[in-house]
């Protein structure tokens, strides 16, 4: 029923906003090639894995969406979810996957994969039309095609995860403030709020990436008319209202730095594997503890030289004046109370907030763990492969020459989802799934810029569109006609 109900649902988008009839057969090609491919790889997990587990559950996460989701049936209204997995409480995949069991009448790992590859197809065909926009017909085809077979893509497109729901908002906002119009602006503005409103359920840092983008391709427009000395007196009082705002919110500061330290201590915990614990038997004592050590406490031990903190997770506080506590240096240890710091009482140096981020910055560039565990083929080949997109985009810009207006926006979400990844530690396969799904479609459609010929450059292609929000010119001549409409 979802498929059926996806399929529809692109057939519709496509006819609605196909330029041309031409343009219609070329997409649903696409389109058909990207759905088979991402309903080839469910078919794949779901026979990997159903020796296991008689869904289809795969990965921890997908485990966590699928007992979430069970632990709402029948009616979601009056429930709450059970201890363990309240963090996905408000989140808007929770909403998506309990929403389709509804529908179903029952809760389907498979129902909810296929709702990613239907989500994972509207990304490509947003991608060619993005492409197309930007740099003509041919690029839109590029860009299409590549969206429809790269690996990483289809490969989270399959599974039951946020991932691919996170790639779908990104570029329909992106798409969205490119294509609106001073008639239909408050379509634009419902689009890209609505859109602001579920990346905030899914991923907080990537809700402000993608505001802070949106502000920009807003103000642009009114930045670019100024003067230079009017600018640098803007950014002087900038800074200054920020210096003075900073002065004043201190303490809100410093818990905004324990909580990062905080994520970072758990995430490094976590990929060491020592963030979890089986529970004790029901039957078992349960031991004295030293509040407010208790196990799971995250806490520090103090460097006396430096002042720079280990960090790690109480084990067990059941012997008086000591703790167990295991760290994220890899080792265990037993030691005295006094000198044990709860972290979110702990001076933090400065520094040490940003001594992971080199060894995270390997992680996300080039696929290699932040501990000891040995090191994936697949994760690295991901991650260069990444890199040479990036380099390939930005040669893509440089040829193509989009407006600034065209960029500001992607530009922004890149620059946080690459930010957020070097602050807080994580597997490289974590990284890879918030860099392929979140970055690469946006990546794509600028590659596709070095199919430009240097006769007919798409700094002609600024402008508004004439006929349809996804058609530009396709010859040069007509390309180049265009260079009299207004920058976007």
């Amino acid at each position: 029923m979802v498929l059926v109900i996806g399929v529809a649902l692109v057939a519709a988008l496509i006819a609605r906003h196909s330029g041309s009839r031409a343009e219609a057969r070329t997409l649903a090609l696409i389109a058909t090639l990207a759905l088979g491919l991402r309903v080839v790889g469910t078919a794949i997990i779901y026979h990997i894995t159903s020796p296991v587990h008689v869904e289809g559950v795969w990965l921890n996460d997908e485990a966590s969406y699928f007992l979430a989701t069970e632990s709402m049936m029948p009616w979601p209204w009056d429930r709450t979810l059970p201890m363990g997995l309240d963090h996905l409480g408000g989140n808007g995949y929770l909403g998506l996957t309990t929403a389709i069991s509804l529908l179903e009448g029952r809760v389907d790992a498979e129902a909810f994969r296929m709702a990613d590859t239907i989500f994972g197809t509207i990304v490509v065909v947003l991608c060619f039309w993005l492409a197309q926009s930007f740099f003509g017909r041919k690029a839109g085809v590029a860009a299409g095609l590549a969206a429809a077979v790269w690996p990483d893509l289809v490969f989270w497109s399959a599974t039951m995860l946020r991932d691919t729901l996170c790639s779908l908002v990104v570029v329909g906002i992106w798409w969205a403030l490119w294509t609106s119009t001073r008639e239909r602006w408050w379509r634009t503005a419902c689009m890209v709020l609505l859109g602001l409103v579920v990346l905030e359920t899914l991923r907080e840092y990537l809700a402000g990436a993608a505001a802070v983008g949106v502000a920009a391709w807003l103000v642009y427009p009114v930045i670019r008319r100024q003067r230079a000395r009017v600018l640098a007196g803007a950014a002087l009082g900038v800074v200054a209202l920020g210096a003075v705002v900073g002065g004043l919110q201190a303490r809100r500061i410093d818990e905004a730095t324990h909580e990062l330290f905080y994520r970072q201590t758990v995430t490094r915990m976590e990929t060491l594997h020592l963030l979890y614990h089986d529970p004790p038997p029901p039957d078992a004592p349960v031991p004295p503890v030293q509040l407010p050590f208790r196990p799971g406490a995250a806490i520090a031990l103090p460097d006396p030289g430096s002042g720079w903190l280990l960090t790690g997770l109480v084990v067990d506080s059941a012997q008086p004046g000591v703790v167990t506590v295991s760290l994220s240096d890899n080792t265990s240890r037993t030691v005295p109370l006094a000198d044990v710091v709860l972290l979110q009482d702990a001076h933090i140096p400065p520094l040490q907030l940003f001594s992971w981020v080199l060894p995270d910055m390997l992680s996300v560039f080039a696929g290699l763990p932040t501990t000891d565990e040995a090191p994936s083929v697949a994760w690295i080949g991901a991650a260069l492969a990444w890199d040479a997109l990036l380099v390939v985009a930005l040669a893509g810009l440089l040829r193509g020459r989009p407006s600034a207006r065209a960029w500001l926006y992607p530009l922004c979400v890149v620059i946080g989802t690459v930010a957020a990844l070097s602050a807080i530690p994580g597997a490289p396969g974590n990284a890879e799934r918030h860099r392929a799904t979140q970055t690469l479609p946006l990546l794509i459609v600028f590659a596709t810029g070095v199919l430009v010929s240097s006769r007919a450059r798409a700094v002609a292609l600024g402008g508004r569109p004439v006929n349809s929000p996804t058609s530009r010119p396709s010859s040069a001549s007509t390309a180049v006609a265009s260079t009299s409409r207004s920058e976007r």
